[in-house]
C-alpha cells in the first residue's frame, strides 16, 4: 500500500465509507465527499460565531475601562496643574506680603518652588529697600494708608479744632 492509498482510506474511514479506495466516477459521488469534508471542517469552526462575538464584547469593555482611566488620568493631570498654580500664586502672595512687593514686582519673583520665590522676594526686596509691607496682590485686600489718613485728620484737626 503506497502513501496515496492510506491517506485515501483514511479519509474513507473518516466519512464511514469502506476502508477500501474507490475511485470517484460519478458527480453524486464527488459531491457527496465535498459535502463529507466540508461538514467536518465546518464542525472545527462551529462556535466561530460565538468566539467571535465574545472577543467583540471583551474588546468593547476593554476599550470603556481604557477610557475611564484615561478620563481619570486626565482629570487628575488637571487637579494637579490647578494645585501647582494655586501653591505657586499663594507663595507670591506670601513673599509679597512679607517683603513689602508690589504687585508689578512679582513677575520678577514669579516661577519656581515656594522657597525660590521667598528666595527672590528677599533679594528683590534688600535691593528695593523695602522697609515695610505693602500688600498689593492680586484682589487681596488694599490696607490703608496710615501715612495720608493721619495728614488728613490732622489737617481736618488745625481747621475744625481738636475734637477727638
Amino acid at each position: 500500500m503506497n502513501m496515496s492509498e492510506t491517506k485515501d482510506t483514511a479519509t474513507a474511514g473518516e466519512t464511514g465509507e469502506s476502508k477500501e479506495f474507490s475511485p470517484i466516477t460519478t458527480q453524486e459521488d464527488l459531491d457527496r465527499v465535498i459535502t463529507g469534508r466540508l461538514e467536518r471542517e465546518r464542525k472545527k469552526f462551529a462556535d466561530y460565531d460565538d468566539l467571535k462575538a465574545a472577543k467583540a464584547e471583551l474588546d468593547k469593555i476593554r476599550e470603556s475601562q481604557k477610557t475611564d482611566a484615561e478620563k481619570q488620568a486626565e482629570a487628575l493631570k488637571a487637579q494637579q496643574t490647578a494645585l501647582a498654580a494655586a501653591q505657586s500664586e499663594a507663595a507670591l502672595a506670601r513673599a509679597a506680603l512679607k517683603h513689602g512687593l508690589s504687585e508689578e514686582d512679582l513677575e520678577l519673583i514669579a516661577g519656581g518652588t515656594p522657597d525660590e520665590i521667598e528666595a527672590k522676594a528677599a533679594k528683590l526686596a534688600a535691593r528695593l529697600g523695602n522697609k515695610s509691607p505693602l500688600p498689593v496682590v492680586g484682589n487681596a485686600a488694599k490696607v490703608p494708608n496710615t501715612h495720608a489718613q493721619s495728614s488728613v485728620a490732622d489737617t481736618a484737626r488745625r481747621l475744625f479744632g481738636n475734637n477727638d
